[in-house]
């Protein structure tokens, strides 16, 4: 074990049978336990880091902290024929013979080695592989025997490596005669370059070599590479090159389509070729290279390639088109143009669009143009959110449009308006009464009315924008089949649905939700006929359709109590309707039992007083059992307590509380009632204090028990020198087990009758002394292990002694472990027989020593977690020992050798004490002669960590700081601001401040604004202002300071200097007119013969623009009377047009991703 500085703390070696250790700590801190195997032996983890703060730690929680043996290590190397070292990146793999699920690969690294772990014993075989090498032996088999292994170099070699480079054929390195090649050597064989230019020199074993190029046609450089053979295959860098030679091509309108005829040919910008009719060209005195090439057509693009030209792709692929040009126009009955045309593509699997582009539209003459790549795409006008709302709409809707290999310019969207008609169908010989309104709205706005007088039944709205309309009816007495119908303008003529008279209205108040049977009041009723209906009532305003006009009555039935039985209403002569008003409600619950039973009650008490709901209860039969029902009608805010009566039941809960709210509760008393249950037993031979656990395995505790101890999910009980136990009466339905537990015995059972055999186990007692004072020893560590897999560390207790319980017979280590102490014996072997106790005490000697103090802060207030350390000084500078402050302050340095010197102080590092500044004194010096020291003190002085910030700001017009806010970013985060403050809320402050002129003589001095605390971590910060003044009325720019956290204080100064900006007048109409008239004048006399068109042109337009302007002003107003209509007899798509929402969000429509 291991302090995080590195030093040395504690070793253990493992017990030789099982592997255990165990390692005592006394120190919170942070540790590291590592494992010293022997050399390239495996064990997983090699070292585990352990925060030892007594809470949460493996330690604190019993768990134990394992190191596993995974295995040993092999190596080995893949080597050269002829060599003793090999190349990097061979695959090999390791496989089991024993075991064929074994199978792990690697590649060699440098010099060819290669290496496996962990391996466990067995045979192996390894095998190596490599596409691109020949092996004259590529596997080799081995047996792993409790060590680690190196395969003998030979066992898996190569036999040689390819050559290759740039321009020879696939044939194998021929030896013939190569005809009119010249050399001063001997050539060893030759090959061919393929139509790519490539060649190969298959399997050269290593060693240095010379390749020279022939070519009887062109000039081939270089003319000689010097080569190097090793552990690799080798693909030469330098290239043979051959000069001079042409290049052929197409340009296609698409793939497989027709040559595109007059491209022009551009290479690296420079215009070389002009496709002829076929769309071919050619490139002559081509020098091998890589070019920029680029292809020019009118109304259609290309996308620029980079090409590889030489003497071996005398052919450059296809070219095609990228984009081809797409145009069309917008033509507008309302005189203004729309901005865009968005463009679409049908691109996804489920034909969905994605938006690609937007073409804009020319305003003057509704043009627009947009390349396109070859595709589907969906064109429709973009509309504003105004143009939706006002209904505007474009035909078609979508225009779709397949751009395959050629331009496109045919595209057309025209404008559209229609009328809206309907009519009211009431019930014969009905009496005509007060007139009828009909209301046109449009996203919930009124956009026209029409008022229907005497007989008029039929009704219209002319020259309506496309879109959706909702018509409502409305008159005070009748009752209508549907008052509102939604319809669609998408067509010149829209008929709306009839309205149908089906009643006459009645109107009831009610305090809650509730049913009336609405019956003829036969007593004031001289009409024939029956009328017998039920009706619920919503809490609030209702309103009934009832077919004829007579009096009614009116009888309330359900959960609620009212003062009357039953009402009396007259459509006639009850204009203002029934109020309802409920005085009293129904409360209702069940008692739940598995079993029937004929004595279940229930009693109520409310204000001291019981009140028994009847009874007994009768069952009704449940799927789950038998039912208890019962209901208690109260008026509202009464406590109530429900209590479960039976001789035979136990219930859970015994009661239950409930205050009653304004409306029925229905099923809010829920009770289960069980049959008692009785467990009884006995311990043979008798036997007390033996603890007998009744434990449910549901998880679930039996709150109906009178047994003495109770433990969450169980039932405990302590038995006397009979050995008896009981537990009841208790839940019938519970899964639960009963147990017996007693220290060295082993209980066995229980059976049937509940019967517990005892058999008494072995035990060892253990006492350790001081050997000088023979004073017992507290705190000791004692670590027992052997018999049957069995182990235990535990301390001794303030008497020095400890007892292992319940041990099985067999052979047992015991070991003691203190700081501080040896003991004697150091460890002890002890045998074991069955039922036998066995004594022990062992005496520990006193050779380390501990130093006890106090850390507090200044104030005298305990400081915890403070780390200190005790450095040896002079010949024990090698020792070290730390110690951290408890919640009240204390520190004890335990193992301090006698007779050495040592430093205490604050313990330094990078994660340790951050926020600890020094301690005072920064050190003591303590000696120990034999004994602890003791009453040390120390005083800690915690880093300033956070720095006082504040801004004075300042304004040549004071009234102008009201309206600013001061915001503090992080640089690292510009769009979220750490803190903000409004000016106008300390400005506010200065209103107490005396008089008018007080306060403006605080506010001309500015104001100190001050921030909250900021971490002194030296991040970079930034502080910026904003204002609410209006952009159109006040020229100014925001203002911002930057700083680095990094001093404990800054201030600054922040100015805001707005300005007035100049005041434009209005242009009035008589302005716009004006202008042109002076224009028109100058022009008019200076070219009389053609002006007199244009006059004629000019007042067409203003003729047009006032007529605009009107049938806006109108449809501001809640009407539309424009009178032309263009569209009367077109049939178009129903317009997508939300009809629920008053506002329409603009959001960008994203594909599904799937």
């Amino acid at each position: 074990m291991y302090l995080q500085s590195g030093t040395l703390k504690e070793t253990s070696d493992c017990a030789p049978t099982n592997g255990y250790y165990f390692i005592p700590l006394y120190d919170k801190g942070e540790y590291q336990l590592k494992i010293e195997p022997p050399s390239n032996w495996f064990f997983e983890p090699n070292e585990i880091n352990l925060n030892f703060d007594g809470v949460n730690d493996p330690c604190s929680k019993s768990k134990d902290i394992n190191f596993f043996f995974k295995g040993f290590k092999i190596e080995g190397k893949v080597v050269s024929s002829g060599t003793t070292n090999g190349p990097e990146n061979v695959l090999v793999t390791l496989t089991s013979i024993n075991d064929k699920t074994l199978n792990l690969v690697t590649t060699t690294k440098e010099n060819g080695q290669y290496e496996f772990g962990p391996i466990l014993n067995g045979q192996y075989l390894i095998t190596a592989k490599n596409d691109d090498y020949k092996f004259s032996k590529s596997s080799t088999s081995f047996t792993v025997e409790e060590n680690n292994l190196i395969v003998p170099d030979g066992s898996l070699v190569i036999s040689g490596y390819d050559v290759s480079g740039q321009v020879l054929f696939n044939d194998d390195c021929s030896k013939s005669e190569l005809v009119n090649f010249k050399s001063k050597n001997d050539y060893l064989c030759h090959v061919t370059s393929d139509k790519t230019g490539t060649f190969k020199f298959k399997a050269v074993p290593t060693g240095s070599y010379s390749i020279k190029p022939h070519y009887s046609k062109f000039d081939v450089q270089p003319k000689e590479v010097k080569i190097s053979v090793k552990h690799n295959h080798i693909t030469l860098k330098e290239k043979f090159l051959v000069k001079g030679f042409s290049v052929s091509g197409r340009v296609l309108k698409s793939v497989g389509g027709s040559g595109l005829k007059n491209a022009e040919v551009f290479l690296n910008n420079g215009k070389v070729a002009v496709t002829d009719g076929d769309g071919k060209f050619t490139l002559d005195s081509i020098k091998p290279g890589k070019y920029h090439l680029s292809i020019r057509s009118e109304n259609i693009k290309f996308d620029d390639i980079n090409v590889k030209l030489s003497p071996n792709a005398l052919e450059i692929d296809d070219i095609y088109p990228s984009e081809f040009k797409v145009c069309g126009l917008v033509t507008s009955t309302s005189g203004q143009q729309p901005k865009t045309v968005e463009i679409n593509s049908e691109s996804d699997d489920d034909g969905n669009n994605i938006k690609m582009a937007e073409a804009k539209v020319d305003h003057e003459t509704g043009k627009f143009c947009q390349f396109l790549k070859p595709g589907n795409y969906n064109l429709a006008v973009k509309l504003t959110d105004f143009e939706k709302s006002s209904g505007m709409q474009y035909l078609p809707l979508n225009r779709k449009v397949h751009v395959r290999n050629s331009p496109i310019s045919d595209i057309e969207f025209t404008q559209l308006r229609g009328n809206i008609r309907g009519r009211i169908i009431k019930i014969p010989d009905s009496a005509k009464g007060e007139e009828m309104t009909i209301k046109l709205k449009r996203k919930n706005s009124l956009v026209a009315i029409k008022v229907l007088e005497g007989n008029k039944l039929e009704y219209s709205f002319t020259d309506m924008m496309p879109g959706y309309y909702d018509v409502e009816i409305e008159k005070q007495t009748w009752c209508f089949e549907k008052e509102i119908h939604s319809v669609t303008v998408t067509s010149a003529e829209t008929l709306v649905p009839d309205f149908v008279h089906s009643g006459f209205k009645i109107k009831i108040k009610s305090s809650h939700r509730t049913s009336i049977l609405v019956t003829n009041n036969n007593n004031n009723n001289t009409s024939d006929v029956e009328f017998h209906r039920e009706l619920v009532l919503e809490k609030g305003d209702n309103s009934f359709c009832i077919p004829y006009s007579m009096g009614y009555k009116l009888k309330p039935f359900g959960c609620h109590g009212y003062d009357r039985e039953f009402y009396i209403i007259d459509p006639n002569s009850s204009e203002d309707g029934l109020i309802l008003n409920a005085i009293s409600h129904d409360v209702t619950g069940f008692i739940k039992s598995s079993d029937y039973e004929n004595d279940v009650f229930v009693d109520v008490v409310s204000n001291g007083q019981t009140t028994r709901l009847g009874g007994p209860l009768k069952g009704e039969k449940h799927p789950s059992g038998v039912l208890y029902k019962f209901s208690h009608r109260v008026p509202e805010n009464q406590l109530l307590k429900f209590v479960p009566v039976s001789s035979k039941l136990l219930f859970q809960p015994d009661f239950v509380e409930y205050r009653t709210i304004d409306d029925c509760a229905n099923n809010v008393i829920k009770i289960t009632g069980e049959k008692g249950l009785i467990i009884e037993g006995r311990i043979d031979p008798p036997l007390g204090n033996v603890k007998i656990t009744l434990k449910f395995k549901d998880g679930s505790d039996n709150n109906n028990n009178n047994n003495s101890d109770q433990n969450g999910g169980e039932l405990l009980f302590l038995t006397k020198d009979d050995g008896k136990y009981k537990f009841g009466p208790l839940k019938s339905a519970l899964n639960f087990e009963v147990t017996a537990q007693k220290d060295s015995y082993v209980l066995t059972g229980p059976d049937k009758n509940g019967v517990f055999k005892a058999h008494k186990l072995a035990e060892i007692h253990v006492r350790v002394v001081d050997n000088a004072t023979n004073e017992p020893l507290q705190g000791v560590l004692l670590s027992l292990t052997g018999g049957e897999n069995y182990r235990k560390n535990s301390m001794t207790t303030d008497s020095g002694s400890f007892v292992f319980h319940s041990l099985s017979p067999g052979e047992y280590f015991l070991r003691p472990m203190m700081k501080e102490y040896k003991f004697e014996p150091s460890s002890q072997i002890i045998q074991i027989r069955e039922g036998v106790t066995e004594s022990f005490d062992l005496k520990g000697r006193r050779v380390s020593f501990s130093a006890y103090g106090t850390i507090t802060s200044l104030n005298g207030e305990p400081e915890s977690n403070v780390l200190v350390e005790a450095i040896g000084l002079n010949s024990c500078s090698n020792l070290q020992e730390e110690a951290s402050s408890e919640n009240n302050g204390q520190f004890r340095i335990r193992g301090l050798l006698p007779q050495c010197e040592y430093q205490i102080r604050l313990k330094t590092g990078s994660d340790v004490n951050v926020r600890v500044h020094r301690l005072e004194p920064p050190n003591l010096f303590v000696k120990t002669n034999m004994g602890d020291v003791k009453g040390l003190e120390l005083i800690v002085f915690h880093l300033v960590d956070q720095m006082d910030l504040s801004v004075h700001v300042e304004s040549s017009i004071p009234e102008h700081l009201k309206s600013l806010k001061l915001k503090l970013y992080k640089e690292t985060e510009p769009d979220s601001p750490v803190f903000t403050i409004k000016l106008d809320t300390l400005a506010g402050g200065v209103k107490n401040w005396g008089g008018p002129q007080t306060q403006e003589r605080f506010l001309k001095a500015g104001l100190l604004v001050q921030f909250p605390f900021v971490p002194l971590n030296k991040e970079s910060y930034f502080i910026q202002t904003e204002s609410s003044l209006c952009k159109q009325a006040y020229d100014y720019k925001d203002v911002s300071v930057h700083f680095v956290a990094d001093k404990t204080f800054k201030t600054f100064k922040m100015f805001f200097e707005p300005e007035m900006k100049a005041i434009d007048h209005e242009l009035t109409l008589g302005n716009y007119i004006i202008v042109p008239l002076i224009i028109f004048s100058i022009l008019f006399y200076s070219y009389f013969n053609k002006a007199v068109p244009a006059v004629q042109n000019f007042f067409g337009s203003l003729n047009q623009a006032a007529s605009f302007s009107f049938a806006k002003e109108e449809r501001n107003n809640g009407y539309n009377n424009a009178t032309n209509n263009i569209m009367d007899n077109v049939s178009i798509e129903p317009v997508l047009v939300p009809t629920t929402t008053t506002t329409t969000t603009k959001r960008k429509t994203k594909p599904r991703k799937t």
